[in-house]
């Protein structure tokens, strides 16, 4: 069973669960794109129904909100130092985004809380607040290939949402998100996934170590060791 929201009644349940969270999703920022007088859609603290941008596709992902690219960690003075607080202060986080992104949050917990069993505390104190609303993905876009990945279906999720012109409805898969929506029309609601990319990628694969290590070799990873500044870009 889902709950039908009109685009004011999400804006009430926006006011309601604000108390509680900060709500980010894909949001269009006004000429900073990358060309003069382009715009550019990225991940953003949301305030109402009309600001989620959901029919196109994000140039940056979510997990920028999570490892956001700069960040202060410590506070140094000339004989002691201290830790950094929260960014986010003391509130919970709820992110609209789509399956494949939630997926990519996994691959990211994996290296910063099990990676050679080391913890990365700044990293944790963020995760640890966040909660995702899934949004439902079923045509994607013209360089999506989640299908390939295996990463166009997820269940981690606390709601799910499917948005329309001027109404969403919403699914719960978590009780906390229960209370909000106690008033509200009940509607049949499924979330659905895509099953088919427009485009197709073939991974090979190699179970040999040995042609692997080969691979590890070949001379394109040469050129691009001559390109390498070491500024740490490719890793984020």
């Amino acid at each position: 069973m889902g709950y039908k929201l009109l685009s004011n009644e999400v804006n009430n349940l926006f006011e309601e669960l604000k108390r509680e969270y900060m709500i980010y999703a894909p949001k269009r920022f006004l000429k900073q794109g990358r060309y003069s007088d382009t715009d550019i859609i990225k991940y953003g603290e949301v305030n109402s129904f009309q600001e989620i941008v959901y029919k196109e596709k994000s140039t940056y992902p979510a997990k920028e909100l999570i490892t956001p690219i700069n960040q202060t960690l410590y506070f140094f003075t000339e004989d002691e130092f201290r830790e950094s607080k929260n960014p986010y202060g003391d509130k919970k986080i709820l992110i609209f985004a789509r399956p494949c992104d939630i997926n990519a949050q996994k691959r990211q917990d994996k290296i910063y809380l099990e990676n050679g069993g080391f913890e990365d505390a700044f990293y944790k104190r963020i995760r640890e607040k966040v909660k995702f609303v899934c949004i439902e993905c079923v045509e994607g876009f013209d360089t999506c290939f989640c299908t390939t990945m295996g990463s166009n279906k997820t269940d981690d999720y606390s709601l799910a949402v499917r948005f329309d012109e001027n109404s969403a409805l919403f699914n719960i898969n978590d009780n906390e998100f229960d209370k909000y929506f106690t008033d509200c029309a009940k509607e049949e609601f499924e979330l659905k996934f895509i099953e088919k990319n427009m485009a197709e990628v073939n991974l090979p694969e190699i179970e040999s170590k040995e042609v692997l290590n080969k691979l590890k070799e070949h001379s394109v990873w040469k050129e691009y060791d001559k390109r390498c500044i070491q500024c740490g870009s490719c890793t984020v």
